[in-house]
Order: structure tokens, then C-alpha cells, then sequence
């Protein structure tokens, strides 16, 4: 979060807001009250200075006072006023903060014709999710005190300090081992394929939009049935569905994405009462097995779930680092809140009630689904409207509930799981794609190639970014590429990898490994170089297909190697 911060000067991700509408106000009261808040807990208090040492530090300041406006909208009426209160919050959201000028947040009233809106915006580096109730129980109790004439009661001492010695005390290669044990089937990013490649998607910036669905009563009830007959929780269920999506976007049956987990050890007293950065970002793996049983692979999602409670603080860096996987590991969050702070502000006869509760909040992730569980369940799906765009979400929604309606109404196996309902199935397979169609079984696709290119030569085959590209060029370069790799030496099944780009000349390349009778093997470029050897070693390969950048990675051990002696290029 610092470091996004950094990035991004003080503003952008990780700057949350909560807003409600406040009756009859007592203004000293409650500018009062924050302050007893913010006197009760360290991390309130605390300011980030990222180059005054080596390491970014955290320092705590012993006293801090609210920054506190009143700006007065009650001149304004109807969508006037209505507007003008998006536009501060808004432009408040953009601020961002100085992260040297404790606190990071402030508090702003907005006086309205008959009311109040209050504004508090505050830096996530200050707060988790599960500290908000937390927080705004406590400031409601403080007004009430005050108004009755007492002070409010003192709290016991909420020092963070004392979670960051519990961090200090872990087992470092205990959790190392862990991750690198669960992590280790795991060979490549999980990554939307609706995103380019050449975007920063996980740096912040861009427009939040929210996309939002509230499952109906009876929804809702067959969710908890399925979840408490099956010993399942209402959060592995969601995962395991995002899981499955994931592993159909991608093509992969290996799949990671994140979640937060609460961060909050049992050994720590009063850790549930504890206000502060307690939560941590984690990877979900998932193996998608289409011959299990739903159930039985929830369970065993779930059961792993349980096992990496011992290591929810471990940072993501460090266990992205242990999978030597490069670059973003993943780009989507799945949150379950079951701790709405709604619930506090509006459950109990508090002195100040409010109403129209607004909570904004930003990753630097470009999709975010929020599962809430407090009596129905809804789902938002937060999103950078920079790089996914409404319809897109949509339909990620929509089928996120149509394989939650596959399992709810009594799928079996994960086979029968689609993100097609049954039209739209039939409609795709033989009315758009036409696939109901008979092939000779005594030839290979290389051969069923050729006869296309000589039916349609000057029809387009490949289309990529900005390029086009015939049946006729493409089965003209392949055939080429086709004639080199055999003077090579290239026989029948042998294996030749390939290290390229998703690309034309990726097209041409497996195209020409298949015609000149060999077997082709895919390597991602963003491997390791040590896992790239690897591979060529394991295949034995003579020879591999890729670019410059590859050979140049290469060099130093093809100089020192004598079983790799080719490096074609396919252009």
C-alpha cells in the first residue's frame, strides 16, 4: 500500500471513504469524540516517511489533532445539492494525503437544509475493514457519554507496535516452506485475458466504477443450506467459483488469485477489538479437477484455506519471490466481508443516527469482487473502468451467478459446471461457430491447413494488434520455416520449443514444427531463465524457435552448453 502510494503521489489506491447522513448534530460532541478516538489507538497517529532512513519507517506521534471542516451546502437544494456532495467526496478521494503529516485522515461536515453529511476519508494504511465497526462504535458510545455530561470511559492501551513484535516473531523459514511447498505446481501468472499485456494493471490510477447484484431471499437461503449441509463456508463456495471462472478465461486448470485474510493472530489479546493494518493480501491457489465432485473440491479448497492460517501474515512479495514466477502473479481480489459497518450505525438507538451509508474504496487491482454476507449476500464488483469496460463486468457478473446457480441447483460433478447457460451453449457451438462438422480422421491439422490456404488463400487468418495476415502468407512462411527446420535435422516427433510472444510468428512457428513432422513445445518468455534450461534440457532439445531477446537472455550458457546448437528465428 506504501509503495502504491508512493507511486502514485499520495492519491489513487488505498484512499477510502465512508459518508452518512447525520440528525441534529452537537458539533462540539462530536469533534470531541474523534479525538478521544484517535487518542485511544497508535495506529491513528501514525505517519510513513520513506526516505528519512534506508527502510521506509512508520513513526507514532503522541498527540495528533482531527483535521475537522464544516462547509455549508444548505444554500443549495434538490439535484443541486445532491451533486455538489459527489463532487466534494469525490475531489476529497483525489486529495490523497501527505504521508509524513500525521493522521492520515480528516473529517469534514457538510451542512445540509435539514441535516448533516458526515465525510471521513482516511488512508487504508491506517485501517482494515474489521477496524471500521470497531471505530465507529466507539465514536458513537464517546458521543453518547458526552451528551449525558460524563467523559468518555478509557479504553485499554491499542499499542500496534505489539502486532508488529508478533510479525517479527514468526517462524521466517517455517513459512518459507510452507509456500514454496503449496505453491509449487504452480508454473505461470493467472491473469485476465480481456487486459493487454502492455497496460500496468496493477499499478492503481484509472476510474473505479462498481457493477452491484444482491441475491434474492431465496438465493440467499440456498446458499447458506448448501454451505452449512456440505460443512462448507459461504466464502469458499464464492472462491471456488472464481476459481473455476479463472481456469476458463485462461485455458489453465492452475489458477491464483487474491484474498484477504484477517492478519489477526489468536495469541494477541483483544486482537478483535484492536484498531489497524491487521489484514494481508494472500494468493488462492486452486486446481480445477473436472472429474471431482463439487463438494469434495470445495472441501479440499477449503481445508487448504485452513492450513495457510499459520502463515496469513507472510508478505505477498516475499512468497511471490519463493514461486519465481515474474511480473503480477494475479489481478483479481476476491473479498468476504461479514462485518458490515452499516450494521453498528444503524442496529442500535444511538444519540447521532445515521442513514444513506456510503463506504468507497480502491485497490490497484483492475477487478475486485466483494462478497457481503450479513443477512442477504451481495456482490461488487469493483473495477478499473481504465481497462475493463461496463458490458465486459457485466458479463462477468452474470456468469459468476450462473455457475452459483449450477451448484445451487444440485451440479455434481465439475464437469457439468459452464459459464453458458444451456442456449447460449447450443447457440455458440452450432449457430456461431459452427463446429458440427465432419473431418477426415487420415489427416493432420497441418494438412487440413493447407487445404483451407488453397481454398481461401486471400482471406485473413491472423489478426494481430495492427497486423494482418493471409492463408496464403502464413502458409507460405510456415512451409519455409517448415523446409529450415528439417535441413536442421529436425525428424519425425521430435520436440522443438518455442519462446515467443503471443504473435503471428508464434502462428508460424507451431505451424512449421507440425509440417516438418516435429512436436512443439510452448515456453513463456517471463520464465526464469534457470526454468527456461530447464525445459530445453528435459526435451533435449538441438534447437529452439524464439527471438533476439531470448538469445540474447541465452548466450552465456549456449557459449558454455554444447547440447543447444541452434536458435532459429522465425521471420
Amino acid at each position: 500500500m506504501l509503495f502504491h502510494s508512493l507511486y502514485n503521489g499520495g492519491t489513487g489506491a488505498y484512499i477510502e471513504q465512508l459518508s452518512c447522513q447525520l440528525q441534529h448534530t452537537d458539533l462540539d460532541a462530536f469533534k470531541k469524540s474523534w479525538q478521544s478516538v484517535l487518542n485511544n489507538h497508535s495506529i491513528l497517529r501514525t505517519a510513513f516517511f520513506a526516505h528519512a532512513l534506508n527502510v521506509p519507517v512508520q513513526c507514532v506521534f503522541r498527540s495528533v489533532q482531527v483535521p475537522f471542516e464544516i462547509i455549508d451546502l444548505s444554500g443549495k437544494h434538490g439535484n443541486e445539492q445532491e451533486e455538489s456532495i459527489l463532487a466534494f467526496e469525490k475531489a476529497d478521494r483525489e486529495k490523497g494525503f501527505d504521508l509524513a503529516q500525521p493522521p492520515l485522515m480528516r473529517l469534514t461536515l457538510l451542512k445540509l437544509t435539514n441535516s448533516i453529511r458526515m465525510v471521513w476519508t482516511y488512508h487504508h494504511l491506517l485501517s482494515d475493514g474489521w477496524s471500521l465497526p470497531i471505530l465507529m462504535q466507539e465514536f458513537l458510545q464517546a458521543y453518547d457519554d458526552l451528551l449525558a455530561g460524563h467523559q468518555p470511559l478509557p479504553q485499554t492501551p491499542d499499542n500496534y507496535q505489539d502486532y508488529i513484535r508478533y510479525i517479527e516473531s514468526i517462524d521466517k523459514e517455517a513459512e518459507e516452506k510452507y509456500w514454496r511447498n503449496h505453491l509449487q505446481n504452480l508454473e505461470e501468472p493467472t491473469l485476465l485475458p480481456f487486459i493487454s499485456l502492455k497496460d500496468e494493471r496493477n499499478k492503481s490510477g484509472g476510474v473505479p466504477q462498481n457493477e452491484t447484484f444482491a441475491l434474492s431471499a431465496g438465493q440467499t437461503e440456498a446458499l447458506h443450506n448448501f454451505a452449512h449441509q456440505n460443512r462448507l463456508t459461504v466464502n469458499t463456495v464464492m472462491q471456488g467459483v472464481w476459481a473455476y471462472m479463472l481456469a476458463q478465461y485462461t485455458g489453465n486448470n492452475q489458477v491464483v488469485f487474491g484474498i484477504i485474510a484477517s492478519g489477526r493472530p489468536d495469541t494477541l489479546s483483544d486482537v478483535e477489538q484492536r484498531v489497524g493494518l491487521y489484514i494481508n493480501t494472500l494468493p488462492f491457489y486452486a486446481q480445477i479437477e473436472e472429474e471431482a465432485t463439487i463438494v469434495s473440491w470445495l472441501n479440499n479448497l477449503q481445508q487448504s484455506q485452513v492450513n495457510s492460517l499459520e502463515f496469513q501474515q507472510t508478505p505477498l512479495t516475499n512468497i511471490q519471490s519463493w514461486t519465481g514466477i515474474p511480473g503480477d502473479l494475479f489481478d483479481t481480489l476476491l473479498i468476504f466481508e461479514n462485518y458490515p459497518v452499516s450494521q453498528i450505525l444503524t442496529t442500535k438507538k444511538w444519540g447521532l443516527q445515521a442513514s444513506d451509508i456510503r463506504v468507497e474504496e480502491q485497490t490497484n487491482y483492475p477487478l475486485n469482487i466483494v462478497i457481503q454476507d450479513s443477512g442477504r449476500v451481495n456482490l461488487t464488483f469493483h473495477y478499473n473502468s481504465n481497462l475493463l469496460t461496463g458490458s465486459l463486468v457485466q458479463s462477468i457478473r452474470d456468469q459468476f451467478l450462473q455457475v452459483l446457480g449450477y451448484i445451487l441447483n444440485g451440479a455434481v460433478y465439475m464437469k457439468q459446471l459452464s459459464l453458458l447457460n444451456v442456449v447460449e451453449r447450443e447457440r455458440l457451438i452450432y449457430g456461431v461457430n459452427q463446429t458440427n462438422h465432419s473431418y477426415s480422421q487420415s489427416q493432420t491439422m497441418s494438412q487440413v491447413f493447407e487445404e483451407t490456404a488453397h481454398q481461401f488463400a486471400g482471406n485473413v487468418a491472423v489478426i494481430f494488434q495492427n497486423e494482418k495476415s493471409t492463408y496464403q502468407q502464413i502458409n507460405e512462411r510456415s512451409n519455409q520455416l517448415a523446409r529450415m527446420l528439417r535441413k536442421k535435422g529436425v525428424t519425425a516427433e521430435q520436440m522443438v520449443p518455442i519462446c515467443l510472444q503471443r504473435s503471428t510468428e508464434m502462428m508460424i512457428a507451431i505451424l512449421g514444427i507440425l509440417k516438418a513432422g516435429g512436436a512443439y513445445v510452448p515456453i513463456d518468455p517471463q520464465y526464469p531463465l534457470d526454468r527456461i534450461w530447464f525445459i530445453l534440457e528435459d526435451t533435449r532439445a538441438t534447437m529452439m524457435i524464439g527471438d533476439a531477446e531470448i538469445k540474447t537472455r541465452l548466450s552465456e550458457k549456449i557459449a558454455t552448453e554444447t547440447s543447444l546448437t541452434h536458435h532459429i528465428h522465425p521471420k
